[in-house]
């Protein structure tokens, strides 16, 4: 006489196998590629000098973090403000720009005053796909500007890159 396993166990395991594949998926190349930064865990560091109020970088912060969600898939590591740094990238791409050429950053400088302008640097993790990178200290700049419709708490972006 023959008996005959039943294929059940089998094919339960290999469907739950085949589901949990599948959310993991999801999750790692759907999910995780089109969610808004995670700006939650930021680590924010300031090295001020008195051109600006702490209120005035706060504001410039909270700019910065609002425009980075939109960098979907990715997690802000760090924000940092670095008078000095700030003053001497400021200069340097003004003067690079006064021998010819121009740039947003310099046409900004113009518009509103050196002491109306700033960068700011961050770090940031990114994930597509399979793929992971980072920027590590990917500059932002903005405009001290508060009268204007543009203005996110008090700022205008202006720029961003390295």
């Amino acid at each position: 006489m023959r008996t005959t396993k039943s294929k059940k166990p089998i094919t339960v395991v290999s469907v739950c196998v085949a589901a949990v594949a599948c959310a993991v998926g999801a999750y790692r190349f759907v999910y995780l590629p089109l969610r808004p930064a995670d700006v939650s865990h930021a680590r924010i560091s300031i090295n001020a000098t008195g051109k600006f109020d702490e209120s005035q970088i706060d504001g410039a912060v909270k700019a910065d973090l609002a425009r980075l969600k939109s960098w979907n898939g990715c997690r802000v590591d760090a924000v940092r403000y670095d008078a000095k740094r700030s003053a001497a990238l400021l200069a340097a791409e003004h003067d690079v720009t006064a021998s010819g050429g121009s740039s947003s950053i310099s046409t900004a400088i113009d518009e509103y005053g050196m002491d109306n302008v700033i960068y700011l640097s961050n770090d940031i993790s990114c994930h597509a796909g399979s793929q992971n990178s980072s920027q590590d200290g990917w500059g932002s700049w903005y405009a001290w500007n508060p009268g204007s419709a543009r203005a996110e708490h008090g700022w205008i972006f202006i720029d961003e890159g390295y």
